[in-house]
């Protein structure tokens, strides 16, 4: 992976894991996340990894980098439900 990927990776972890850590994210809690970007994934990867039982990902109508005709909001969510699967094996 090339050199400014991990940077833009790196910056927006740290920022998505803080969010996490400054809602004191606890085994069992619910969490709910507003905004569906680069850092609001990576606050519900961060919030799962914390523990969080059920996490509340809030977007706009219009999800960004997904084309708006059919229903986009169907593989948003699908997506985010595999990356959390992934991440929690």
């Amino acid at each position: 992976m090339p050199i400014p990927n991990l940077l833009a990776t790196s910056d927006v972890l740290g920022t998505g894991w803080f969010a996490a850590t400054a809602a004191n994210v606890k085994p069992g809690t619910t969490v709910a996340v507003v905004g569906d970007g680069a850092v609001g994934l990576l606050a519900v990867l961060s919030a799962r990894q914390m523990g969080a039982e059920r996490i509340i990902a809030m977007s706009r109508p219009l999800v960004r980098g997904l084309p708006q005709n059919g229903r986009p909001w169907f593989r948003k969510v699908r997506f985010l439900a595999r990356l959390i699967s992934f991440f929690s094996a």
